[in-house]
């Protein structure tokens, strides 16, 4: 494992760590070199805020870290921090960012569309390249982000990404969200708990809808339902992948196993592995959102670490197509 350690990340937050601030941009010092500065970039959709992790040394890779959408956003940031931290500490910088419209971006959240949001995670790739020098990027997105972060790779050749419990189904990650709607107007004890096809009639008369305090917008909703993760490694063209499953059973998924098959089998070099974990990433949103560090996955990180440093200094360059 890297000189980071997730395991006691935690514990060294207030020994000898500096802040400093010139009014427009953070930046948080480490003792042993490593730091991280918070701003603002600039993207089409707005002002985008993000957070860069330097390595001590000048880096040669950066890696972009697509985050979820919704409720799931808060569940995995702090999975996401401390994989910045792990990136940085093995040499490699990286940059994590909320999208237009979420977070402390700004943007109209309920105009969101995967397009926007490979967007923004491009803006983020072309911002790190320019901010470090580095002569590669990556990719690491969870869930809907991961196929964020399949559409945002496409544009940078050979740039390799890793891809944490992306949904294979579309159709079927939409009804365990509007499911959280329901489970929590159950919890609060409203007497007339809504359907799937009643939450689709409301979005389609307001524009949006909201999950568990999160606007789901039509324009999200609509661009993102037909969505295949096939259909997208198959467009970003030759490169490494690695797709994490994070599940009590050791096995593979069927429908994981097929595409990872069908991948490989055209010339694409793709990995799967299995993360014990059962991550019920809906459950809690509906009521507290605080998230246990106990419950967090911590194994994908250095398995992520670990995949992207392997590939470093392989290509010369990873311009954009």
């Amino acid at each position: 494992m890297s000189q980071g350690d997730p395991a006691l990340l935690d514990r060294r937050l207030a020994s000898g760590w500096q802040v400093v601030s010139n009014g427009e941009h953070s930046t948080l010092r480490r003792p042993d070199g490593l730091s991280c500065e918070a701003g603002y970039i600039p993207a089409d959709s707005g002002d985008l805020f993000a957070v860069f992790h330097d390595p001590a040394e000048a880096a040669v890779l950066g890696v972009v870290v697509c985050p979820p959408l919704l409720a799931e956003a808060v569940r995995n940031q702090r999975r996401e921090l401390i994989l910045a931290w792990e990136l940085s500490a093995a040499g490699i910088a990286a940059v994590r960012f909320h999208y237009a419209g979420s977070g402390h971006s700004q943007g109209d959240p309920t105009t969101l569309s995967f397009a926007g949001l490979v967007d923004d995670a491009v803006a983020a790739a072309e911002t790190l390249r320019t901010r470090t020098g580095v002569s590669q990027v990556a990719f690491v997105g969870t869930r809907l982000g991961a196929l964020v972060a399949a559409g945002a790779a496409a544009r940078f050749e050979g740039a390799p990404m890793v891809l944490w419990e992306p949904p294979l189904n579309l159709r079927r990650y939409f009804t365990e969200v509007f499911r959280a709607r329901v489970i929590g107007m159950f919890k609060r004890g409203e007497a007339a708990p809504q359907s799937q096809k009643s939450l689709l009639e409301e979005m389609e008369r307001n524009g949006s809808v909201d999950i568990a305090g999160n606007p789901l917008g039509q324009a999200l909703y609509r661009s993102t339902i037909d969505l295949n993760l096939d259909q997208l490694l198959t467009a970003a063209g030759p490169r490494r992948v690695l797709i994490v499953q994070m599940s009590v059973k050791p096995e593979l998924r069927a429908p994981l196993a097929a595409l990872v098959a069908a991948r490989t089998g055209d010339g694409q070099t793709v990995e799967a592995v299995v993360v014990p974990h059962d991550e019920a990433w809906w459950f809690g949103a509906t009521g507290r959102t605080i998230v246990e560090t106990s419950s967090d996955s911590l194994e994908a990180i250095p398995l992520t670490v670990e995949f992207i440093g392997a590939g470093r200094g392989a290509a010369a360059g990873t311009g954009s197509t």
